[in-house]
């Protein structure tokens, strides 16, 4: 759809292009929306005039968008005070999971191990190592662990040519504030990505917290609350009215034993399948 293109478009930063005050989500595929197209192509190294998004072109904005939840969560503490020491090591699951995914996405994921470990938001050898690297190539002196104000600064830095120049004027909005019902929900049983939901949704997401602590297993969320129905990886196509547009419905991922995913080749299997995942969708 092109109002979802648009929209999308528009949370990426590309305001400018898309001439947004004057049309906004207008579901005409004009010059303002082929110049937000071409502009997004470009700074993320693809060839396209914007009059028409290949499928190679689709799949990137898509996944530009998925991992803005994590980006937030960068800008956030890009804009804290470090005046007092801040450690990579005793932040949030979240926001490990935040710098993992943007190190794997401008070509740290060896150091980090992302094929075995991905973005698990533990803090470890390999996401010390990483950073450190990353620190390194940058010429910084880093021990991998203190977020000091230069590598916080160079985060954002690499986060920039991939979105267009307003994609932080939307990360309060899609954080926490005084004015909104929206919260980051955190618990023991919960990783993957930023889990952003509907402060009335909270009791439910505990509920399945506790459900997953009797289980033994973890809740990896690949989505939570969205604005859009334009989901990375997707198998069916997203509901046009979704609770995630209300923030009362997340996607997950069932985590068990030694990082193991419970994926649909095992699900198929049900009930023929590991206890913990029998116990927890039982």
């Amino acid at each position: 759809m092109i109002t979802d293109l648009q929209r999308t478009l528009f949370e990426l930063g590309f305001r400018k292009e898309l001439k947004w005050d004057s049309y906004q989500a207008d579901g005409d595929y004009g010059k303002a929306t082929v110049n937000a197209v071409a502009a997004f192509a470009k700074k993320n190294n693809l060839p396209s005039d914007g009059t028409s998004v290949s499928e190679d072109l689709a799949k990137l904005i898509i996944q530009r968008h998925g991992f803005l939840s994590e980006m937030y969560i960068l800008w956030s503490i890009y804009t804290s005070d470090l005046r007092t020491k801040i450690w990579i090591s005793k932040g949030t699951r979240m926001s490990i999971s935040a710098i993992q995914v943007f190190l794997n996405t401008i070509g740290y994921g060896k150091e980090l191990n992302f094929l075995k470990f991905g973005a698990d938001g533990l803090y470890g050898r390999s996401t010390r190592k990483a950073v450190i690297s990353y620190a390194k190539d940058n010429g910084i002196d880093s021990d991998g662990d203190a977020l000091t104000r230069p590598l916080v600064n160079l985060l954002i830095e690499g986060i920039n040519p991939f979105y267009g120049s307003k994609w932080m004027e939307l990360a309060e909005q899609n954080l926490p504030n005084k004015k909104s019902p929206l919260v980051l929900f955190q618990a023991s049983r919960f990783s993957g990505k930023p889990c952003r939901a509907d402060i009335q949704f909270v009791p439910m997401l505990k509920k399945i917290n506790a459900y997953a602590e009797q289980a033994d297993i973890f809740v990896y969320v690949t989505s939570s609350f969205r604005t859009t129905t334009n989901v990375q990886g997707a198998i069916v196509k997203t509901a046009t009215f979704s609770n995630h547009l209300a923030g009362h419905g997340i996607d997950m991922n069932i985590q068990y034993g030694n990082n193991k995913f419970a994926n649909s080749k095992v699900l198929n299997k049900y009930p023929s399948v590991p206890e913990p995942v029998k116990l927890f969708s039982g």
